[in-house]
């Protein structure tokens, strides 16, 4: 460090102009997009008829890939897109609400999409229903004979000796 002022130059996430003023709200000269804190905005949303994309400062985009952005997982598909609704990436599915952004910890549906966005099968929720081999919650009833009283899953099988 000289202890010259920075000017035209980044600091960091920052871009100091002429004079050593933070560009905000801008577009930088080399470029690159600030915003009103005139911190580097690494990527933006756009949208045509066919649906919305996250197009970085140098014109590329994303293309088949998950990317977290703004505290939200989205994915982008072989044409660069966000997708929604029910997915099946590789051997798992996913729910991507209209928004784009992935279902994680919630029910959509008869379906619970746990920690990460998958959708569990073969279990039980967190929050107590089982859920069979294709993610399905398994609805059930009470059923009673001569008296005597029991839980019965929609599949057949039913609570032995647990608390429900």
């Amino acid at each position: 460090d000289s202890g010259a002022m920075a000017e035209n130059e980044w600091i960091g996430y920052y871009y100091l102009g002429k004079g050593g003023y933070m560009l905000t709200n801008t577009t930088t000269p080399d470029g690159y997009r600030v915003d009103k804190n005139g911190r580097w905005i690494t990527g933006s949303w756009k949208s045509n008829s066919t649906g919305w994309w996250y197009e970085y400062s140098d014109g590329s985009y994303l293309k088949e890939e998950w990317k977290y952005i703004s505290g939200s997982w989205y994915y982008f598909n072989s044409g660069g897109y966000m997708v929604t609704g029910w997915n099946l990436l590789g051997n798992d599915w996913f729910y991507l609400k209209d928004s784009g952004a992935m279902a994680e910890n919630e029910w959509i549906g008869d379906y619970y999409l746990g920690k990460g966005g998958y959708m569990l099968t073969n279990t039980t929720t967190p929050d107590g229903y089982r859920v069979d081999k294709n993610g399905r919650w398994i609805t059930g009833s009470w059923k009673s004979y001569n008296g005597i009283w029991w839980y019965e899953y929609s599949d057949g099988s039913y609570l032995k000796e647990e608390w429900k």
